[in-house]
């Protein structure tokens, strides 16, 4: 068992110093916690040490001093390790659960957004609350992009783009957020259309308009979109992270997609990325078995992405006297999944989270 020793850092420049050192996710970067901190939430950096060594590292939000919620440790996306191997993934888990506690943290919360690593955490302090999808794709290919990644139904749509005139353009101007916006509402309104269940179009913890302008001017994001006959039609929302990418967010009109605007799209930001030197792009994930899923993922990987499963976690509750629920939470976790019990997990989600 590995001997580890968990370091609170209160300077985030110094935190971040060497984090290019470790396979990171763009959502532990401070660049990315100053966008959606806020009056409850706060920034909170860690290392993690073995014979002082630093061999792990992740960065998320504390919050607390909400009206009637608890109060909770929440990180966006998993650890960084240099070397994720079993060992020192269960004894920094340790550490982490054990922080969250003696910092008088209700709740500990560990999403896993653009987290390739992808591994599990064996520890019984922390349970699996879902596992999702993500469709990366490997841009250090020798081969051309649109023969060798994308599958002929997309390169047949891609070329009727641009038989119309469609041209992709980039801008890193907040202005352009309006338009991003309304073609997200957009979007959501033609899904719905097709009977998806709705949905939050920025779904991320404290994700706004703010955050997003915000990524734009200090470089941590772009945005390539579609014009057509001098209208926008479909907008992409990407974020830079060392030379991996992550595709946050798309929005579509429906004439847009009506031209395959969004796979046009997709293809010239991909190229952009190509030869701007990115070695990878993640292009996104979906919750496995929805509907939603299914058309999404067939769509990734159909431009040559592969699939990694990802795993989210969380505590039970850590101290008095929410902590009086848990008995009943283990019960209730052993429950069959099925409509009812999903039904009460998001009434509580709302109130415990």
């Amino acid at each position: 068992m590995h001997s580890v020793k968990i370091q609170q850092v209160t300077n985030p420049d110094e935190w971040s110093a060497n984090l290019h050192e470790f396979i990171s996710s763009v959502f532990i970067t401070d660049s990315w916690l100053q966008g959606v901190k806020s009056q409850f939430a706060t920034p909170v950096y860690l290392n993690f040490t073995s014979d002082n060594e630093n061999i792990a590292k992740i960065a998320g939000l504390s919050i607390r001093g909400r009206k009637n919620k608890p109060d909770v440790l929440f990180f966006y996306s998993g650890m960084a390790f240099r070397k994720a191997e079993e060992s020192l993934i269960r004894a920094c888990h340790h550490q982490l659960v054990a922080y969250a506690r003696k910092q008088g943290y209700d709740k500990l919360i560990i999403e896993s957004v653009d987290h390739h690593e992808g591994f599990v955490v064996p520890i019984p302090d922390l349970k699996l609350t879902w596992k999702r999808n993500e469709y990366v794709l490997d841009l250090t290919t020798k081969h051309d992009l649109f023969h060798s990644k994308f599958n002929k139904t997309l390169r047949k749509k891609v070329r009727r783009a641009e038989r119309s005139g469609s041209v992709v353009r980039e801008s890193k101007k907040p202005e352009l957020l309006k338009q991003l916006i309304e073609c997200l509402k957009e979007t959501r309104k033609i899904r719905m259309g097709k009977g998806y269940p709705e949905y939050n179009f920025l779904p991320m913890k404290n994700l706004n308009e703010k955050a997003l302008a915000l990524y734009l001017r200090n470089g941590l994001a772009t945005m390539f979109y579609v014009m057509t006959n001098d209208e926008i039609n479909s907008v992409l929302y990407v974020l830079l992270h060392g030379k991996r990418a992550f595709l946050l967010l798309i929005g579509t009109t429906g004439k847009g997609y009506d031209l395959h605007s969004p796979v046009f799209l997709y293809y010239h930001t991909l190229c952009s990325l190509i030869e701007r030197g990115f070695t990878s792009c993640n292009l996104g994930g979906v919750t496995p078995n929805t509907e939603v899923a299914q058309g999404l993922g067939f769509l990734k990987k159909s431009m040559g992405a592969r699939k990694v499963e990802l795993h989210n976690y969380k505590s039970y509750f850590l101290k008095f006297p929410l902590e009086l629920l848990n008995p009943a939470l283990y019960l209730f976790d052993m429950v069959p999944d099925n409509k009812f019990k999903k039904m009460i997990k998001n009434s509580l989600s709302k109130k415990l989270n």
